[in-house]
């Protein structure tokens, strides 16, 4: 059959877990800053 490759040692992957945990830290600081920001605005009375 053909060789096994290890996908992970593959250079494109490398990188990419530490794209993953950048977009992660920066996906978390983003939801507290609207966390945040949704304490500070008022609110309204919809009607349902």
């Amino acid at each position: 059959g053909d060789p096994s490759v290890n996908v992970e040692k593959l250079p494109g992957r490398a990188a990419k877990a530490a794209t993953t945990k950048n977009f992660k830290t920066a996906w978390e600081k983003a939801h507290q800053m609207f966390l945040e920001k949704l304490k500070s605005e008022p609110r309204e009375l919809m009607e349902v």
